[in-house]
């Protein structure tokens, strides 16, 4: 399936070239620089026209010239081909293309730094809405591509939109800011909107991806209404569940024991939050590393798009069964099982929590292994009681990559995977 869009611009070299749309000579309809040139002149090539240079052609703007490239119009360097301006006698080589549009149309990148022999082009998808955009519901209805060869690049980027663009009613023009989406998750970036203009830019970009535009300025000043928070035990581990009535720019969910954060959505993608709705909607996280025979005190905290923190009166108190408990009577809970629960934070930078559970006395080891199977570390070698433990792996001495860890206690094996990103 095609995508449809507006324009496509694809830079070559990355030395910096400026087109302003302002302009005194214009093409008439198709025209052909086949000698080298100075220009001394603003030249506007308009819609429905054509300016081809011909290969091996330099074309030198004087101090104060200009070359406009209106929407719909071509501009075509064929190889070898060259742009370039003189100021004060001093010649910069440029060179540059763009296809079936303006840089104003499809988005503009001014570079500052790119490596010779790199690209960078940047496409407009016009009359779309971005995919799997959650930062806000006041969304822009265009969005742009940029895509790279380049191992590293610095630019500033603008994003143009049309009037016709904010279909939504409910959109801010003053507050219109620019996301990112990295290939994982939309994020906010910012940007100094021009409403004139109806453009966003932004300086000392040096990532790609897919851009978008949006409003995620708050209609009302009310946080996440949580419905209801619950708890319940199973064997040792704890199941907490709560509901929410609405929601306004939620990025997401923290989870507190007893004060300390042991889950966020960062980590874990069923705590990321729904943005803004008025939908109901139910959350769940289990906690597999309370300590046997703790009174664990939960709470929640949300953090929205801007990184307001928003902390919740709602609490549950459990108190986790021991295998002391469970000798006596006092529960009807069934003893501690083996198990191996998942680090957190995964990915990590530098260190993590493993937590893990033994149901009998016995020897315990815990070993961290390299995708090749070497030993990296041994965490844990020793006799232990039954009962809920965690450690910290530090992975500082280490290179960023996925790495395994694996629990044996007697006859009980697992072994689970986890990143390190440096």
């Amino acid at each position: 399936m095609s995508i449809p869009y507006l324009a496509w611009v694809h830079v070559v070299v990355g030395d910096p070239f400026t087109v302003i749309a302002q302009g005194k000579e214009t093409i008439s309809q198709n025209k052909v620089w086949d000698k080298d040139m100075v220009v001394t002149s603003t030249v506007t090539v308009p819609a429905n026209a054509s300016l081809t240079i011909r290969s091996g052609k330099q074309i030198t703007f004087r101090q104060g010239a200009r070359l406009v490239v209106q929407t719909g119009a071509n501009l075509v360097l064929e190889p070898g081909a060259m742009l370039s301006t003189s100021v004060n006698g001093v010649k910069t080589n440029k060179q540059i293309e763009f296809i079936a549009g303006t840089p104003q149309e499809a988005g503009a990148l001014n570079f500052a730094q790119i490596q010779n022999g790199s690209s960078v082009s940047i496409r407009t998808i016009a009359n779309a809405q971005p995919p799997q955009f959650n930062c806000c519901n006041k969304i822009v209805n265009r969005y742009y591509a940029i895509q790279t060869d380049a191992a590293s690049f610095s630019a500033t980027l603008a994003l143009p939109y049309n009037q016709n663009d904010l279909t939504n009613p409910k959109i801010k023009e003053n507050k219109l800011e620019a996301f990112r989406y990295d290939g994982t998750a939309w994020s906010r970036v910012g940007g100094l909107v021009d409403t004139v203009n109806n453009v966003i830019t932004l300086s000392n970009v040096t990532d790609g991806g897919l851009w978008a535009i949006g409003d995620a300025s708050q209609d009302i000043g009310l946080p996440v209404t949580l419905k209801s928070f619950t708890s319940s035990l199973s064997n040792s581990d704890v199941q907490l569940k709560w509901r929410t009535e609405t929601e306004t720019d939620n990025a997401g969910f923290v989870v507190l024991r007893n004060g300390v954060e042991i889950a966020g959505y960062r980590y874990m993608s069923s705590l990321k939050g729904q943005g803004t709705t008025a939908t109901e909607i139910a959350y769940s996280f289990v906690d597999k590393t309370a300590a046997a025979g703790e009174k664990c005190t939960y709470k929640l905290r949300s953090i929205d798009y801007s990184g307001q923190i928003h902390d919740y009166p709602q609490s549950v108190t459990v108190k986790v069964p021991s295998p002391e408990d469970t000798d006596n009577g006092k529960t009807d809970e069934k003893p501690i099982a083996y198990g191996l629960g998942q680090n957190y934070p995964n990915p990590f930078n530098p260190s993590t929590v493993i937590s893990y559970k033994i149901s009998k006395p016995g020897v315990v080891n815990l070993t961290v292994y390299d995708l090749l199977g070497r030993n990296v570390r041994t965490l844990v070698n020793e006799q232990k009681s039954a009962g809920v433990y965690e450690v910290r792996f530090d992975g500082s001495s280490l290179t960023s990559g996925m790495y395994f860890y694996r629990l044996q206690a007697g006859a009980f094996v697992e072994t689970r995977q986890m990143i390190l990103v440096k």
